[in-house]
């Protein structure tokens, strides 16, 4: 089988490590890939912004790729996985529809209210309503408040901020200042929850979903969890302070309710669903999803799974899952 692997990161070195490891494995390129990659595959240096999709397509063709395997968000928010649709090629990730549970906050948010899972209280509001954003800041008499922007921010769209000026400043970074484009024209204020996170990844394959170890990052870019949120400074797996009777309530309560909720609402979702939680007096709330396998998460779930990476992909992409469970070390 001949896979190919978009990205260029640490998580996409992983991935191509363990899908080096699969016995049905012919070849792995990717796209762009990097200096450790290239050492287990063939980079080839093809821009993957939308613009030139239809070149990565005429690549796979030309190569005679099985299976294409996408590990930003970016292209899958941007609808890669539609246009290998059309072509029918194989391809693992979400649509553009269903990427859309990253690629916009308050699409998620919403998502999450009308479904009743557990997120914590959030108030929507738009570039036109700048003053009622920052009236409602001038309203609060309890902080932190968490300012989040709508869009894609490499991880950096999310502010906790700890008085009323660092809440005004984190909605004109938005609304005033463009710093995260079209991705700030709108924004989530959303009560602070005191408490731990944990990463929760799952297999979809738009009908079964088969829920991956937890992991933990470290978000905070100084030490003692101090300073801005970063796309994450480290991780590791097992997460000690997570034991079977709370990830299955993490599973039942959010995990499982949200996918229920998503073939509820007709939305076709294969790859991979990364919920981002936050444990609060012992209970889990979802602050965000992601629409892809985490970066740096990845790196430590991965060489703990027992079972061969590679079928499990394509089922996915396929759908037809035939695990109910994986073995982990």
């Amino acid at each position: 089988m001949n896979v190919l692997i978009i990205g260029g990161g640490g998580r996409e070195h992983c991935l191509a490590w363990k899908i080096s490891k699969s016995p049905l494995l012919d070849k792995i390129y990717a796209i762009p890939g990097n200096a450790g990659i290239a050492g287990i595959a063939e980079c080839i240096d093809i821009n993957t912004s939308k613009d030139n999709f239809t070149e990565i397509i005429k690549f796979v063709k030309s190569k005679g790729i099985d299976l294409t395997v996408v590990g930003p968000e970016t292209p899958l928010v941007d609808g890669i996985v539609d246009y290998f649709n059309k072509e029918d090629l194989k391809i693992f990730g979400p649509n553009k529809q269903a990427s859309a549970i990253e690629g916009s906050k308050v699409f998620t948010k919403e998502f999450m209210q009308r479904n009743n899972i557990p997120t914590p209280p959030g108030v929507i509001f738009g570039k036109t309503n700048y003053k009622e954003a920052i009236d409602y800041i001038k309203e609060r008499k309890k902080f932190p408040l968490v300012i989040k922007a709508d869009g894609l921010a490499a991880g950096k769209g999310v502010v906790i901020t700890g008085s009323e000026e660092q809440a005004i400043e984190a909605v004109k970074d938005c609304f005033v200042r463009d710093r995260f484009g079209i991705s700030g024209d709108k924004v989530i204020i959303e009560d602070f929850l005191g408490g731990y996170e944990v990463s929760v990844l799952c297999l979809c394959d738009g009908k079964k979903i088969i829920p991956m170890t937890p992991a933990q990052d470290y978000k905070r870019i100084f030490d003692n969890d101090k300073g801005k949120n970063t796309g994450g400074m480290g991780s590791y797996s097992p997460v000690p302070m997570i034991n079977d009777k709370t990830y299955m309530k993490i599973l039942n309560d959010i995990v499982f309710a949200t996918y229920n909720a998503i073939l509820k609402e007709n939305i076709t979702y294969k790859g991979v669903l990364y919920a981002g939680i936050m444990m609060s007096e012992g209970e889990p709330y979802l602050l965000e999803y992601n629409c892809r396998l985490g970066d740096p998460e990845t790196q430590v779930i991965l060489p703990r799974l027992k079972d061969d990476l590679l079928p499990l992909l394509m089922e996915c992409a396929e759908g037809n899952l035939s695990k109910k469970e994986l073995k982990w070390d």
